[in-house]
């Protein structure tokens, strides 16, 4: 509600006063001249100039209010203000313009009510609302709360910090461009007097399409990591690596039900007797500890007879026991030895041993062709030879292989299509994201 500063320029009275609107404030003009007359002079509704006598002493009283309207008496002077050009009427029938009259003998009386109403005043700033944080999906923003009556609003989306062309309604579509971007609205509130400054809701946090089918499964991993997993997730889609993958599991930094989604099938894993812990992935006993990830290497979309690769991302080895493999066989199994039994789909061992050294980096076995396999520490890459066969119908297992289980603790893991030429860019994405973390 607005409100009016009363300045009395002559006579008795509180000068300066601010009063609300809708109270009656009381005045008393005194001739200050001695004169026992004075003359009233006011433009008339008809031509020419009224002019009368009035006694000395003038009192009476004015409301200050948001409406026009009132009818006021010579004497008794009621007012009724609004922000703008403002009429005082009198009896009779004449109306004065603007925020002052003037009463005229040996002095000069004046009545001045000036508005000190304001544009609007945020209290509370705009909240955003929305059920998915990913492209096609609508979020609204609310406008806010707001001093001195508001009567509409304006609204301008923004990318970051750049606004965004064209999108000047409560509601925003997101988009493609909004991925990895941060989203909010600046609302403008307006009333009689004008517009308000311009005041930002919150932002939030845009994911990838992908990524978001994941974090929303459960939504159990803190905000601050998702960020960094959806970034992981474009980083490797980026570099062509999602597009060949059949299994993703990321453990470490997930929360312990997200650890059990599989991102690319997003189906649920298994697991049997393993310990979580976010801040590192699961943790095996070297007993009974595994992780079934139910995929079944006969059906797998990319990963077949001769190209093929299986990825295991380590948080701390212990012993020689097996990073992955099967139920019953020994054709798809790796373990942190210097060793010729590291397998993908054969049953040969390799043409040479291979060492993979317990050095934390990601551990991975890829097969080109026929004959054709590289393994890797890290980025580091060695070549060898072993016949393939026809995959087995076997799921995949996490720390273990047949009856032997491993006592390591994963942190990520992965298999697909063959991903020689996309490694370094994979291992370079997940260190960018465990050095997030």
């Amino acid at each position: 509600m607005a409100s009016y500063t009363y300045t009395q320029l002559y006579g008795t009275g509180s000068i300066g006063e601010t009063i609300s609107s809708g109270v009656e404030k009381l005045f008393t003009f005194t001739n200050p001249g001695g004169s026992s007359y004075f003359t009233m002079e006011t433009i008339p509704a008809s031509t020419g100039f009224f002019e009368g006598t009035s006694p000395k002493n003038f009192s009476g009283s004015f409301v200050v209010s948001e409406s026009m309207g009132l009818v006021t008496s010579s004497y008794i002077a009621s007012v009724v203000v609004q922000p703008g050009t403002q009429s005082f009427k009198f009896t009779p029938a004449i109306t004065v313009e603007g925020t002052t009259y003037y009463l005229k003998g040996t002095g000069m009386y004046s009545l001045n009510i000036a508005s000190t109403a304001a544009v609007p005043v945020n209290t509370v700033p705009p909240a955003l609302s929305y059920t998915y944080r990913y492209e096609g999906e609508p979020v609204d923003t609310d406008d806010g709360t707001w001093d001195n009556s508001p009567t509409s609003f304006t609204y301008q989306w923004y990318r970051d910090a750049t606004p965004i062309s064209g999108e000047t309604l409560s509601q925003y579509i997101l988009k493609a461009a909004d991925v990895d971007k941060y989203i909010s609205c600046e609302v403008t509130a307006i009333n009689a007097i004008g517009s308000s400054t311009p005041e930002p809701s919150d932002a939030i946090y845009i994911f990838d399409y992908d990524y978001a089918q994941v974090y929303y499964q459960y939504e159990d991993t803190a905000e601050a990591k998702s960020i960094l997993q959806n970034r992981f997730m474009l980083a490797i889609k980026a570099a062509g690596v999602w597009d060949k993958l059949d299994v993703l599991c990321v453990f470490r930094g997930s929360g312990e039900e997200s650890a059990l989604v599989d991102w690319k099938r997003l189906s649920l894993i298994q697991n049997r007797f393993c310990s979580f812990d976010s801040a590192v992935g699961f943790n095996g006993n070297g007993v009974d500890a595994y992780i079934n990830t139910h995929f079944n290497l006969s059906s797998g979309f990319l990963y077949s007879q001769n190209n093929a690769s299986r990825y295991f991302f380590p948080y701390v080895f212990s012993g020689g026991n097996p990073m992955d493999g099967t139920f019953t066989s020994m054709d798809n199994t790796m373990r942190p030895v210097n060793s010729n039994k590291h397998f993908i789909n054969q049953t040969d061992s390799l043409s040479s041993d291979f060492e993979y050294t317990t050095t934390v980096e990601p551990k991975s076995i890829h097969r080109t062709s026929g004959t054709d396999v590289t393994l890797f520490n890290g980025t580091t890459s060695a070549s060898r030879t072993a016949a393939s066969i026809i995959l087995p119908s076997e799921k995949l297992f996490i720390l273990r292989n047949n009856t032997d289980y491993g006592n390591h603790t994963v942190a990520a893991y992965a298999a697909g299509g063959g991903m020689i030429a996309e490694n370094t860019a994979f291992v370079a994405a997940w260190n960018t994201y465990i050095t997030a973390l």
